[in-house]
Formats: structure tokens, sequence, C-alpha cells
């Protein structure tokens, strides 16, 4: 378990520092695939607001800073960066997920006579 969680991982930490962009873009296209599926009506709105703002404004800081040091001849340290977003990421789909269901469960509940 242990081995394949570390292949996992160090496989990551590779591609996130070769290919930042597109992990992004996929990050991206995940949380407006997430909004497509969670969220209904009133919740449409709160869940952009949780996912799909954070990923745009990420997109937006590593595109300008990779730029930056892809002009000095320099690779832009994205793991870090790109891991505290990802955890983040996770946490708001998570709330965005409670949010909307308990949203769609409040709407079909019976009005009380």
């Amino acid at each position: 378990m242990k081995s394949s969680i570390g292949m996992i991982w160090r496989w990551y930490d590779r591609s996130i520092m070769t290919y930042p962009y597109l992990l992004i873009l996929v990050w991206i296209v995940i949380s407006a695939l997430t909004i497509a599926f969670v969220a209904k009506r009133i919740a449409w709105v709160i869940v952009a607001a949780f996912v799909l703002v954070p990923a745009i404004l990420v997109w937006r800081e590593v595109a300008s800073e990779a730029t930056k040091l892809a002009a000095e001849g320099r690779i832009y340290p994205l793991g870090d960066t790109a891991s505290f977003y990802m955890i983040a990421q996770v946490i708001a789909l998570s709330l965005a997920f409670i949010i909307g269901r308990a949203l769609r469960g409040y709407r079909m509940r019976p009005r009380p006579k």
C-alpha cells in the first residue's frame, strides 16, 4: 500500500513540474463538471463561487509567474503552490457538494401545512 501511494505521489510531483498548464486546465474542467452534476438553480451560484473562482485565480497566477520565469530561462516551482491549491480545491468541492445537496434536499421537502 505504501509503495503505491509513493508511486502516485512521485508521478504527481514529476507531472506537475512538467505539465503545469495541462494539469490546471484539467482541474478547471473537473470543477466545471462538478458544477454541472452537483448544482441546481440557486446552488449553482454558491458552487461556482467555491469552485471556479479559485481555479481561475490560480490559473492566472501560475500563468503570469511561469511566463516571467520562462523569459528568464528558469522553471516555475509549481509543486508547492499547486499542491496547496489542489488541497484547497478538494475542500472547496466538498463544501460545494454538501451545500448543493443541502439546498436540493431543502427544496424537495414538502411544506408543512
